[in-house]
């Protein structure tokens, strides 16, 4: 295998500076990918690599239609937790690439994947305990409210 060096000179009023760049062939890894539907998570993507690639973050997969709200690793997997899809109902989730320094991704089988998502409705239940107050009750945790201090 041959190396070639390239030189390039700058020049400025009292400055010479010679550059040379030594352009060592990086050895590309070929990584065979295996994309299924998570079937413990209702709106996930695993993906199977035939060897072990570390530090894939969500911006390293390129997928149509939806976003990924967290990248999980387990030794040559990866699920990818979707979120924030393109429409209500029946949505087909793509993965279009992986990007990553150093490797080249060959993705094989069926990339696309259906999901049906919906809007859950809340279920609060409100209680007037007397003037001006109210309790409050649900079930969703995470669920926020605000009140006004205003009169009613």
């Amino acid at each position: 295998m041959s190396r070639t060096n390239y030189i390039r000179q700058s020049k400025g009023y009292n400055i010479g500076i010679e550059y040379f760049f030594n352009y060592n062939s990086s050895y590309i890894k070929q990584i065979q990918v295996t994309t299924t539907k998570d079937n413990e998570a209702s709106n996930a993507i695993k993906i199977e690599f035939n060897e072990e690639v570390k530090d894939l973050k969500p911006g390293n997969f390129n997928i149509t239609n939806a976003l990924i709200r967290e990248v999980k690793h387990d030794d040559k997997t990866y699920t990818l937790y979707l979120d924030h899809f393109k429409s209500i109902g029946d949505v087909e989730v793509k993965l279009e690439s992986i990007k990553r320094k150093d490797y080249k991704f060959i993705l094989s089988g069926n990339n696309t994947f259906k999901f049906k998502t919906e809007i859950k409705e809340p279920k609060a239940e409100v209680k007037v305990l007397g003037d001006g107050k109210i309790e409050v009750k649900t079930d969703d945790k995470d669920l926020e409210y605000n009140f006004n201090n205003n009169d009613w």
